[in-house]
């Protein structure tokens, strides 16, 4: 299909998704825009995600390359993520003289990724100690899977009848990263590394409405197709503080998209469209330190900020003017900078045959959705986490983050007045790392 051919079969998407809101209102995916700012590695996840400073495991290569340098043996790590959400707005009440109505919106889903993977060595060369790293990581998962729920009850002549739309979330896979890192020391207690991104595969998500007149599925498939850079150091004054810089750096890609139409009332065969657009991935900023109080002990600070206001989408099918992204499509508000301040702590607790390490966070993260007020949304939350030593060089660790969120959103009846809405998600991630030819450091 051309795409001076798209013009109508665009316009009747947009028709339809529009006939949809007065049940399922724009702003409805805010929740799934969480999944934007993914940090990775169950140890950091344990910590509250302040891991800049500290930067000693594989999770480095994307947290602050700087600090793969101090590894001194092979290394293997993997890991697995889960995310359980729940979105709901308080019910809201209308009442007449002739009529009483009561509406409700809510969303449930759940995300599972296998959603890291690296292995990295030690080199020797120029007079220098490298190491190099060669990992995988998903950036933008798509494997939600989910349902959003509008119900209006009305009541009136003493009669009570429902009007329902449902939004079934359903994805699979994601935009993946391949990572080449290398860092080193530039001298003993400084350390310089970077990690050369490149994007790749295929996310594929589809939102099968249905309600009343109206049945239908929307599928997005898309692609980034382009390269990333990130560069970080690690400064270590002794080994009781050490204080870390990330920037990745801005940079231009392309998004190829699909959109597969398929309307289920009227029994026609799927419409597909294709894309190719311009997307400039926003660039990040993250300082940290890292303080030794007691011997067995790490505490670590952490800011950093995403600039999502600088991300952006252009020639995106039919339309001329320059897009959000990702929230291309939903004009209701403009999106933020993401700004997280996050404290964590470890506990190293040396046992007979094993170490075993007790670690604990809180976070404060603003978010790149707003509010009815067109204020950046903020997830507070608290995280716990667990780490053995199992043997010599093989770890597993275990982390447990609680988020939640309140803001308001525009209320269903009158879109002028707010609605109390309410986020809570619950993350489990499980990691294990081995280290080549390590002995046993108790």
């Amino acid at each position: 299909m051309k795409k001076s051919d798209r013009i109508p079969v665009i316009t009747i998407l947009f028709l339809i998704v529009y006939m949809a809101f007065p049940l399922l209102q724009q702003g409805t995916e805010k929740p799934l825009y969480l999944f934007y700012n993914l940090p990775y590695g169950a140890r950091a996840l344990g910590m509250g995600n302040a891991f800049t400073g500290i930067a000693d495991d594989l999770t480095a290569v994307y947290t602050n390359p700087a600090g793969i340098a101090g590894i001194q043996f092979p290394r293997i790590s993997l890991e697995y993520r889960k995310d359980d959400m729940s979105y709901n707005h308080s019910a809201e009440t209308l009442t007449d003289s002739t009529s009483s109505k009561e509406y409700n919106y809510g969303f449930t889903g759940n995300l599972k990724n296998l959603n890291f993977f690296s292995i990295a060595a030690p080199v020797n060369f120029w007079d220098l100690r490298w190491s190099f790293a060669l990992s995988y990581y998903r950036y933008i998962p798509y494997g939600i899977n989910g349902r959003f729920t509008g119900k209006l009850t009305t009541t009136a002549n003493n009669e009570t009848w429902t009007d329902s739309t449902w939004k079934v979330v359903d994805g699979q896979s994601g935009i993946d990263v391949l990572a080449l890192s290398g860092a080193f020391y530039i001298f003993n207690e400084l350390s310089f590394g970077v990690t050369l991104q490149k994007f790749f595969n295929n996310g594929d998500i589809s939102y099968n409405v249905s309600g009343q007149q109206m049945s239908y599925i929307r599928k997005y498939s898309e692609k980034l197709d382009g390269w990333g850079l990130i560069m970080g150091m690690l400064f270590r004054l002794d080994e009781n503080i050490s204080l870390g810089f990330t920037y990745q750096t801005r940079f231009s890609s392309t998004l190829s998209t699909d959109i597969t139409f398929t309307d289920l009332l009227a029994n026609s065969d799927p419409v597909t469209t294709s894309d190719d657009s311009t997307l400039k991935i926003p660039p990040r900023f993250s300082a940290g330190v890292m303080i030794k109080p007691f011997k067995h002990m790490r505490v670590g600070f952490d800011y950093s900020i995403i600039y999502w206001s600088k991300a952006s989408l252009s020639g995106y099918f039919d339309n001329t003017e320059t897009l959000q992204y990702p929230v291309r499509d939903d004009f209701t508000f403009s999106q933020k900078d993401n700004v997280a301040l996050r404290i964590g702590t470890e506990i190293d607790i040396p046992m007979k045959w094993m170490i075993l390490y007790l670690r604990g966070g809180i976070f404060s993260e603003k978010q790149l959705f707003t509010d009815i007020a067109n204020n950046a949304a903020k997830v507070k939350g608290f995280s716990l986490g667990l780490g053995i030593e199992l043997a010599a060089g093989l770890h597993m660790d275990m982390g447990y983050m609680k988020q939640n969120a309140k803001w308001q959103e525009a209320s269903y009846f009158d879109a002028t007045n707010g609605v109390n809405t309410k986020l809570k998600n619950n993350v489990l991630c499980v990691s294990v790392s081995y280290e080549f030819g390590k002995k046993q450091t108790n």
